[in-house]
């Protein structure tokens, strides 16, 4: 039990971090125009893919994938051990 809450106190202390990291990184991103070239690159690319224009898919860095099965593996690790 001692395990668990320690664990959930972590993950909660955590997730304000993260929430709270955004209020100075946006600012930044935005001075040094990150976030128009990350948008416009986006834009283009979508563009390209439903236009036909492009063969590619939209590839997904690893990163991404990989944190998307974390989330799989904690979700089903969680909801084993409810049971």
């Amino acid at each position: 039990m001692a395990v668990m809450f320690s664990t959930g106190g972590v993950a909660i202390v955590l997730g304000m971090i993260a929430s709270y990291t955004g209020m100075f990184t946006d600012p930044l991103q935005k001075s040094l125009g990150w976030h128009d070239k990350k948008l416009h690159k986006l834009i283009d690319g979508l563009e390209q893919n439903l236009t036909g224009q492009s063969e590619q898919t939209h590839n997904y860095k690893d990163g991404y994938v990989a944190r998307v099965l974390d989330l799989a593996d904690i979700l089903l690790t969680v909801s084993s051990k409810l049971k």
